[in-house]
């Protein structure tokens, strides 16, 4: 029997205005909880999610219109494959955040940061980069699959060694 129900991944589109930068992304040193239950989001087609409580949960902020992000889907997506071939059952889902209050909660502040959450505890364990694949130099072979390892972290139990990455992406412009 596999990991069932213990990793679930959600891409969150926020409508975003604004230009590429490089976010600094503030430290998660000591513990930030987000209460997902309070936080209002619904999915593609107007349901709302249920989280649960056991397990690993992955957002990573999509943006609606980040070129950046667009070529971040392949990486998504063979992320998401490694995953399910080690018999995770993974659910994938599309949420949409129009009212950005999912991006304020993750302190999500561009396109292409992820978060990965503790279910349990609603600890944030990790909040940045998805890879060092984009700098202000342009893309290039990744070195660091910065998501990768703290999904491998909290699946383990353990808190990931980095906390944060700074992510290149699109900045969110804030209602």
């Amino acid at each position: 029997m596999g990991n069932l129900e213990f990793l679930k991944v959600f891409i969150a589109s926020t409508f975003l205005i604004g230009t590429c930068a490089l976010a600094e992304i503030p430290n998660l040193s000591s513990p930030v909880t987000i209460d997902l239950a309070k936080v209002k989001i619904t999915d593609v087609v107007g349901t709302t999610p249920t989280f649960g409580k056991e397990g690993v949960a992955v957002f990573i902020e999509a943006g609606s219109r980040c070129p950046i992000m667009r070529r971040y889907s392949s990486t998504i997506e063979s992320l998401s494959k490694s995953y399910e071939a080690k018999d995770f059952n993974l659910s994938l889902s599309v949420l949409m955040d129009n009212g950005q209050n999912f991006a304020r909660a993750l302190g999500f502040i561009m396109s292409t940061q992820a978060a990965v959450v503790n279910l349990k505890t609603g600890d944030i364990i990790y909040r940045g980069a998805i890879d060092d694949s984009y700098t202000f130099d342009g893309p290039r072979l990744p070195k660091h699959p910065y998501l990768k390892d703290a999904i491998d972290a909290a699946i383990a139990g353990k808190v990931p060694a980095l906390r944060t990455a700074r992510a290149y992406g699109c900045a969110i412009t804030f209602k």
